[in-house]
């Protein structure tokens, strides 16, 4: 019975064989082009989670000076600064880069790792003001700076 079981067993083994050995250069191709895309997705992630990296580390003073010269302009508008406090603010105000920034995580999000991912949202919420007093500016720009400061360190993390 066992004698049996051995024989067919091998007898199967070595169709299979024969059929890979048949197609082996399409077997080998497959598994190359299975292992490159592999590798240039994770190249890829590599490159998108340096440059976030990078936009981390400078986020949170660009959002400090975008918010703090907004608040001045908004009372430039009211009438109550002088020409060299609007032209500060106008300096201090880089809403272009904090912008930049932001259209960077949503047009890479599904790109991130999901822990990313999470603190990027966590990102977002805390980026909202809700009032203009100095305190809860401070507040917003400190839990900011942690944030960004979060995902540099899963970001280095990821990379390892």
């Amino acid at each position: 019975m066992w004698k049996d079981i051995v024989l067919w067993a091998s007898i199967a083994l070595n169709v299979l064989l024969s059929l890979a050995l048949y197609f082996r250069t399409a077997i080998n191709q497959i598994v190359i082009s299975f292992y490159s895309e592999r590798r240039e997705r994770k190249e890829k992630q590599r490159k998108i989670l340096s440059e976030l990296n990078e936009r981390m580390f400078a986020f949170p003073v660009q959002y400090l000076s975008t918010i703090l010269g907004m608040s001045v302009l908004v009372e430039n508008l009211r009438g109550q600064l002088r020409p060299e406090q609007v032209a500060m603010a106008e300096k201090l105000q880089k809403a272009d880069a904090v912008q930049d920034t932001v259209n960077f995580l949503l047009r890479h999000s599904a790109d991130f790792p999901q822990q990313i991912r999470v603190l990027i949202d966590e990102l977002h919420e805390n980026m909202v003001l809700r009032s203009r007093e100095q305190e809860v500016i401070l507040e917003r720009s400190e839990a900011v700076k942690a944030i960004a400061n979060r995902i540099r360190e899963e970001i280095r993390l990821v990379l390892k």
